[in-house]
């Protein structure tokens, strides 16, 4: 017991440490990234990354988490399902990245684009195959490891974007340096991986099909999320062009680094719930509010903080260029907290068996989100594909809480959420009060006394959060 607490604590620090690494050196990436690119430039690079985001899912799948399940029921056949997900996985990402270059030129995009995209789907190969061994290292909480390789392979992009900028290249060698430094992390941990286990191609059509089934019903919900989620960047740059594309991804490049943080918590978590499922419902719930606790309390201070400070947080990150993604964040921000709620309920049903359930909900999201779209981004450009996801997230936030609560008899407790809504309204009037300060003070300002109300009002209780860990 006390083992595995240490281990699920070292887990939970090493993502950590990981996360902080990870997410400076992707917003110092953006910050040099829209100063030398410009607002067009950077939209060029936010439309392949965001085509081949599409695209990459299909080859998705859900596999992860349904791997890590496998694997963590039967732990002697790790090297077997790795080295089958991993053959199966490249087979089914170059079908589908050879379709998405084809497509591309039946697209408005210019040959600067298309270049983009051929040496990008590079880097989506070697990001889908990353995750496989992640799915192997969650399942033996070794996350330190994958959390090792992915600051190394973000430092390396890191490095070589400000070498390649100092040396005056253009866009193409800034995806180049995107594939080598997900190359780096596919390699180290692959490297790792086979200390444990004997990975090889494998060729198992029978565990193909088996994986696939199952994957399905996630696969379909990870890709109709997908699409709703890119789906603006796309019509944007085939409506209305680069530019907007840039000022539009300024913001949501902000979004996407805030969305991993949920993402990584509840990764450290996924196995905790399907121990505690294993063993007692009753105990698998209380994991369930305890994370639906925690992530209240972390988004409501990044909803109301970025409110009040968007403007100096897209100075900061892009520049001058860029201050119209202010407005942009201040309607994406809201995204965030709503996610985080969403990947909550998510979790939940996924843990409880139920994905299928998720299908026809994140069916009817996308299809609304596509409409949104197609009648506000030709008429209001990114403030339109802005409003479109946030409609989208809170039509998904509904839907999951009605299926939480009908199939597995859970509605969560508000009490955790409603103490960190106060705490966070009355840190920004605090932070209101300091905002014509520098950014770095007023985010201290905000950290400070958001700690304290959430402390001293029970928004935080380190007591639930050390059971999460300590029952395990």
């Amino acid at each position: 017991m006390a083992n595995l607490t240490q281990r699920v604590f070292a887990n939970t620090a090493a993502q950590i440490t990981s996360k902080v690494i990870t997410t400076a050196a992707s917003l110092v990436v953006i910050f040099y990234l829209t100063r030398y690119l410009g607002v067009a430039g950077f939209g060029d690079y936010t439309t392949i990354f965001a085509y081949l985001g599409i695209f990459g899912t299909f080859a998705d799948l859900g596999f992860f988490l349904i791997v890590m399940r496998e694997i963590t029921s039967k732990p002697e056949e790790g090297g077997r399902i790795v080295g089958n997900i991993i053959t199966f996985r490249l087979f089914l990402t170059f079908l589908v990245l050879a379709v998405a270059y084809g497509i591309s030129f039946l697209l408005p995009y210019d040959d600067v684009l298309r270049v983009g995209i051929l040496i990008g789907s590079l880097a989506t190969i070697f990001t889908s195959l990353s995750q496989v061994l992640a799915s192997f290292f969650q399942s033996r909480l070794l996350m330190y490891y994958p959390a090792l390789a992915d600051s190394l392979g973000r430092l390396a992009i890191f490095g070589l974007v400000l070498w390649f900028i100092s040396l005056g290249l253009g866009l193409p060698w800034i995806v180049a340096a995107i594939v080598f430094g997900n190359l780096l992390n596919f390699v180290v941990s692959f490297g790792i991986a086979s200390r444990f286990i004997k990975i090889r191609l494998a060729f198992d059509f029978k565990l193909w099909r088996k994986i696939f089934i199952e994957s399905l019903p996630l696969g379909l919900v990870i890709i109709f999320s997908s699409i709703y989620f890119r789906f603006d960047t796309f019509l944007l740059s085939v409506v209305k062009g680069s530019y907007d594309v840039g000022i539009y991804g300024a913001a949501y490049k902000i979004l996407e680094v805030l969305l991993t943080l949920s993402a990584f918590f509840l990764g450290a978590v996924f196995p905790i719930m399907a121990r505690r499922l294993a063993d007692d419902k009753r105990a698998a719930r209380r994991v369930f509010q305890t994370s639906f606790d925690v992530l209240s309390t972390i988004s409501w201070p990044l909803v109301i903080g970025t409110l009040i400070l968007a403007k100096p947080i897209i100075a900061l990150v892009g520049g001058g260029d860029f201050v119209q993604s202010a407005q942009v964040l201040q309607i994406l921000i809201f995204g965030v907290g709503i996610a985080y709620l969403n990947n909550i309920s998510n979790h939940t049903l996924t843990v409880f068996g139920y994905q299928r359930a998720l299908i026809k909900p994140y069916f009817a999201a996308l299809v609304f989100n596509v409409v949104a779209n197609l009648i506000l981004i030709p008429r209001y450009s990114y403030f339109g594909a802005a409003a479109s996801i946030i409609a989208t997230e809170v039509i998904v936030l509904i839907m999951g809480i009605v299926l939480v609560y009908r199939l597995v008899g859970w509605l969560p407790n508000l009490r955790s959420f409603a103490r960190a809504l106060v705490s966070a309204l009355v840190m920004g009037a605090a932070v209101w009060l300091v905002r014509d300060q520098h950014l770095v003070v007023a985010l201290a300002v905000g950290a400070i006394s958001y700690g304290a109300l959430a402390y001293f009002s029970g928004a935080i209780n380190r007591q639930n959060i050390k059971n999460l860990f300590m029952r395990t």
